[in-house]
């Protein structure tokens, strides 16, 4: 496959340009170009495009190569400049040479054009390449010192004997108290740290420096060092090891404050919602339990489908709670032996809004509001409230949607005796795809079927 090559064309002639384009097309090259035969219009091109290399003719009416040559250097462009030429002597090709062009090529023999033109894109790329680095090895240095004057991490560089090179005020405090900077440079590591070798840390330090990878560790000091946290980053530096040490003490008291403070935050917020779901229960005797029995069938699908931690939780949080919307129900209705008229049942209904309602009050990080208010949604819009469809569903509500289908249907209700595990999964396999999501009914059919699931095991 031919590479495109964008050439701008310093030539007053149309038919030199095209003679020099069809020698390059017979090539490696698909050209694309632009011609200009002046001063304004040069610059007016290189300022307007990115071009991938410049050829231009010596002589020409109103123009010179040597001019362009000038606006080549001016607008300090780092891609080749050949010189193109039909009489041009030798101490004047020199000349271009010593201004900045990349080679000058005699127009009867442009056999030697493709092969300048490779070389010179070559020698840009490289020339590139070399400053690029030498731009980003200055810019580590100078980072590095910079680091090294005023960073309050501790920071220590050793040599490939694992000698101490370098360190800052900060790591004399940590491996020597009160000890003279010049007093611990050329120690070994196993002197100023006598736990080193034992802890294994020697030996991955030893690694970075083999492989480069940086290695990341957290470790306590000595009780005479005051124990403290410390965190640990060893990377490579040259051919030795950099140690950047930071003292996370404060971080691990707030983070082991933080953990106290989560844990007596969840166990009040479990105990509301414990709550919650007993006043549903209270409020409808006959499916007291329904709603622990439904999340525990609930989590398994979650666990079964490998979903997160965090998922599985909200999952569990709202099936827990999810019928807490029927304690605007009179219990007389969701109690009642017979068929609910059709205005019973809208009464029905209304505890998924009612549920979301309740639950967008409380400063849950999960969506559990969300879950509550589309638990009876179907995947075909059929569903209830608002009648959506699919993707606009929450992973979250249609697994609740199937173990609250499957647990309602084995277990009596007052309008009717239990149906039975056997039709409860008949059913979500009859709705599969089509009202109820395929992977969570899989996942609900593999834990009765194949890993012998019960209730009983709550």
């Amino acid at each position: 496959m031919k590479k495109k090559l964008k050439i701008l064309m310093v030539e007053d002639s149309k038919d030199d340009a095209l003679l020099i384009i069809r020698n390059i097309s017979k090539e490696s090259f698909e050209p694309e170009y632009e011609r200009v035969e002046t001063p304004e219009t040069m610059e007016a091109a290189l300022n307007s495009k990115k071009w991938d290399i410049i050829l231009s003719d010596y002589n020409m009416p109103n123009f010179s190569g040597l001019d362009a040559l000038k606006i080549f250097k001016k607008m300090d462009f780092k891609i080749p400049f050949i010189i193109i030429s039909g009489t041009i002597g030798e101490e004047l090709a020199i000349d271009t040479i010593r201004l900045g062009a990349s080679d000058y090529i005699m127009k009867d023999n442009l056999a030697r054009l493709v092969p300048s033109i490779k070389r010179g894109l070559q020698e840009t790329r490289i020339k590139k390449e070399r400053e690029n680095a030498i731009k980003a090895l200055t810019k580590s240095e100078d980072r590095l010192k910079s680091f090294m004057n005023s960073a309050t991490e501790l920071f220590s560089i050793w040599n490939s004997e694992i000698n101490l090179v370098e360190l800052n005020k900060a790591a004399i405090e940590l491996f020597s108290p009160g000890a003279v900077k010049k007093d611990l440079i050329g120690k070994k590591m196993t002197d100023l740290i006598p736990s080193v070798k034992e802890s294994g840390n020697l030996d991955k330090y030893l690694e970075v420096i083999k492989t480069g990878k940086p290695y990341y560790h957290e470790q306590i000091t000595p009780p005479q060092l005051g124990s403290r946290n410390l965190a640990v980053k060893a990377f490579k530096v040259g051919k030795g090891l950099g140690m950047l040490t930071t003292d996370i003490t404060a971080r691990k008291l707030a983070e082991d404050k933080l953990r106290k403070s989560y844990t007596k935050l969840q166990k009040t917020l479990n105990g509301t919602i414990n709550a919650l779901a007993s006043i549903v229960e209270t409020n409808d005797p006959y499916t007291s339990g329904h709603q622990k029995r439904v999340a525990f069938l609930a989590i398994a699908i979650s666990e079964e489908l490998g979903l997160d931690e965090n998922i599985i939780e909200s999952v569990g949080t709202a099936a827990i709670i999810h019928d807490i919307g029927k304690i605007n129900v009179p219990a007389s209705i969701l109690s009642k032996p017979g068929k609910l008229s059709d205005i019973e049942f809208s009464m029905i209904k209304t505890h998924s809004r009612t549920g979301y309602d309740i639950a967008k009050n409380i400063e849950f990080v999960l969506p559990i509001d969300k879950i509550l208010l589309q638990h009876h949604e179907r995947l075909d819009g059929s569903g209830y409230p608002d009648g959506i469809k699919g993707k606009d569903i929450l992973l979250e509500a249609k697994i609740l949607t199937v173990a609250d289908v499957v647990e309602a249907m084995s277990t009596h209700r007052p309008y009717r005796p239990s149906l039975g595990i056997d039709k409860a999964l008949e059913e979500i396999s009859k709705g599969k795809g089509k009202i109820y999501d395929s992977k969570v009914v899989d996942a609900c059919e593999v834990l009765f079927m194949k890993k012998d699931f019960n209730w009983d095991k709550m």
